[in-house]
């Protein structure tokens, strides 16, 4: 599989040149962004030898170890609930700093706790996920954490990709973030929908916060990110569900809805009945529910001091015209979503 960059309307795109033209990566052209955290990274990546004598040593897990994973569609608020969550509550989290040394976690996670320690990121904002221009104590996805160990353009994956030394590797990166903070662990990346069964591989006792959104203003959101993004109509972007090919060749919007349902169905397949899982629905995110979630992570979740988080509100509102609307509408009513209600 072949790659290209390219510079459109201001944004750097990086994507593949296979049949699908996978989206990999789009970025808006912000000095700010690229001259301070994305060369930072980069320049980490090439250190990563020499930052690997500094290293803190591994932690062994426990077998109990359990984080809660965060997963759902595109555009359905999970940053929202992941930066209310964090905030309020002393989860411990992967933060823009420990990003910057994905290649050396354990470097990372004792940097962000020296520097920050519990004190509450107080970061709300985003860019389709992505939180670089919000500090680096804001939670972060860290897709390179994964791209260490699992191929980067594979899309879907069967649960025995990886070795049992990596496996190692991955609990005890986390469970050492876990540690470090003396907080249960909260994780956000919704690529890990494609990776669920190797997820559950590693962590066998994890719990999984699965958010859902109206179909029609989840397909209206995807539609207007991929925009601002400068996203080619063919290209997929987000996390895709395992038929993805079977409808890669229906028009944008159709093929929208098509992918967040067959994620959602994907996703509550994947997930093994033994491990606990609740689903949240975007329209039903107020205070009450932030409460009831910190419950379900862990039993008697702690308030992080100095957190002073706004109130959560879902905004659901039209802002397409109106003939881009009904072909939301149109596609999202021929489907059938039922496993919402299981």
């Amino acid at each position: 599989m072949g790659f290209s960059i390219a510079k459109t309307k201001g944004v750097l795109r990086l994507s593949s040149t296979n049949r699908f033209q996978m989206h990999i990566f789009a970025a808006p052209m912000n000095p700010a962004y690229f001259n301070s955290f994305f060369i930072q990274e980069r320049i980490n990546e090439v250190l990563s030898p020499a930052i690997s004598f500094f290293e803190p040593k591994e932690v062994e897990p426990t077998e109990d170890f359990a984080p809660c994973f965060i997963l759902g569609p595109a555009r359905s608020g999970s940053t929202m609930l992941y930066q209310h969550l964090s905030n309020r509550y002393r989860f411990s989290y992967i933060d823009n700093q420990i990003h910057l040394f994905h290649k050396n976690f354990r470097f990372g996670v004792k940097r962000s706790f020296n520097r920050f320690g519990h004190r509450p990121h107080q970061s709300f904002g985003s860019n389709g996920g992505r939180t670089h221009e919000q500090g680096l104590h804001a939670p972060s996805e860290c897709g390179p954490f994964w791209y260490n160990y699992l191929a980067n353009g594979q899309r879907y994956f069967e649960g025995n990709e990886l070795s049992s030394q990596q496996i190692h590797a991955i609990r005890e990166n986390f469970y050492f973030l876990s540690k470090t903070f003396e907080a249960p662990l909260l994780v956000k990346n919704l690529l890990l929908a494609e990776r669920l069964k190797v997820l559950v591989k590693v962590f066998p006792k994890a719990k999984f916060i699965i958010n859902f959104r109206k179909p029609e203003f989840c397909v209206q959101s995807m539609l207007l990110m991929r925009r601002s993004l400068g996203i080619d109509e063919e290209a997929s972007w987000s996390a895709i569900p395992k038929n993805y090919p079977d409808f890669a060749d229906e028009s944008l919007i159709p093929r929208l809805a098509l992918q967040i349902h067959g994620l959602e169905k994907q996703i509550l397949q994947d997930i093994p009945a033994e491990n606990q899982s609740t689903i949240v629905h975007y329209e039903d995110l107020d205070e009450q529910l932030i409460v009831k979630l910190a419950g379900f992570i862990t039993p008697l979740p702690e308030m992080r001091e100095g957190a002073d988080s706004p109130k959560v509100h879902a905004h659901q509102e039209q802002k397409v015209d109106n003939s881009e609307w009904k072909t939301i509408m149109e596609s999202v009513e021929k489907l059938d979503w039922s496993h919402r209600n299981g």
